[in-house]
């Protein structure tokens, strides 16, 4: 690990003196390094008990090559990652057989969600939806532990059906994973099967579907469904979404649900961007999640976490330069069974 990190460094020491359309460097043809960074001031308040703090979400740094005009890799780290082992959250391998025909193999983000796929550059309520954060294995589930969406696997992906306007009708993405999470080796002898179609009767419209079939190995035991550390357990996804633009507008919507053993989980959100003035943006965020559907309101009361919740954020995001922003927002958490929280977080972005 430590090696990686005098590579990056070098690589980005490079970079700053190369030219700007590509680097030669060792076997490839070209290279190309960038990334971003999402500092924060975030203050809270629940139920009176307030905290704040000056804190950064992401440092990232990527680095894309391409060995042939068909074989490419990527690497990728975040280097303000909570613990360790997401230092390094992507290397993969990809050969281009064709448009409609790629083969990836390695770490990389699963194709479950929209969202999940989406650079966090580019999501307008400053970090991914808690429903999509639970479901796709980002942070927040406690069986599977805090994963950033990404396994190591392999994955058949490609586009389809070219139209006139240059866009595809059709795209997909299917992929066999381990299912254990970031820089893990299985911890089980079943393999995820993880799959994602998208339909574009439009440029400016995507229908998406995606799904996860498998089996998890607990990391920790989870209140909300009583499955034990080390227990294993069926770990299946569904969704469902929506990306369009319209004008000044775009909407972007997935309705998500999913089954932790018998234990079945629902939530879903729906993210609206309005632009005002030239590169200011109003962002409108509802977000809803539900870890066990089959919990009644005295049930959920007798639990130490509450079982769902609904977040209501109202923003505004000002770009100053491609994908690099200011933005603030004020998020009301709505709980049934603990108190609401009230989150007001400014975020500076650079895209480099």
């Amino acid at each position: 690990m430590k090696r990686l990190f005098i590579l990056l460094l070098t690589l980005v020491s490079i970079a700053a003196t190369a030219q700007p359309l590509g680097i030669k460097l060792g076997n490839t043809q070209q290279l190309k390094i960038f990334g971003f960074a999402q500092g924060h001031f975030d203050y809270q308040n629940t139920n009176g008990v307030e905290h704040n703090d000056f804190n950064f979400k992401h440092v990232v740094l990527i680095a894309d090559g391409s060995i042939t005009d068909k074989l490419s890799f990527r690497l990728m780290t975040d280097f303000v990652s909570p613990d360790i082992y997401l230092l390094l959250q992507e290397y993969y391998a990809q050969y281009d057989f064709a448009p409609w025909l790629k083969l990836r193999v390695g770490q990389f983000k699963q194709p479950y969600t929209i969202e999940n796929l989406m650079i966090p550059t580019l999501i307008g309520a400053l970090s991914s939806n808690e429903s999509v954060r639970y479901l796709a294995g980002i942070v927040g589930d406690p069986l599977y532990g805090l994963m950033a969406g990404r396994d190591q696997g392999v994955m058949l992906t490609g586009d389809l059906l070219p139209a006139a306007d240059g866009h595809n009708w059709l795209g997909y993405s299917i992929g066999i994973f381990n299912g254990a999470g970031v820089n893990q080796r299985d911890n089980n002898n079943a393999k995820d099967v993880i799959a994602m179609l998208n339909f574009n009767p439009w440029k400016e419209v995507q229908l998406s579907a995606s799904m996860q079939i498998g089996q998890g190995t607990a990391r920790n035991a989870s209140p909300f469904s009583g499955i034990m550390a080390g227990e294993k357990y069926t770990r299946n996804r569904w969704s469902v979404g929506l990306k369009a633009h319209y004008g000044r507008m775009m909407l972007r919507s997935e309705w998500m649900a999913g089954q932790d053993g018998h234990t079945p989980m629902h939530g879903g959100y729906a993210e609206l961007w309005i632009t005002t003035l030239p590169k200011l943006d109003i962002v409108l965020d509802i977000d809803h999640m539900n870890r066990n559907t089959d919990l009644s309101r005295a049930e959920q009361e007798l639990l130490p976490s509450a079982t769902q919740n609904t977040n209501y954020t109202a923003g505004l995001q000002y770009w100053f330069h491609r994908q690099c922003r200011i933005a603030t927002h004020y998020t009301y958490t709505d709980r049934p069974t603990a108190p609401a929280t009230h989150l007001w977080a400014t975020q500076l972005q650079l895209m480099f």
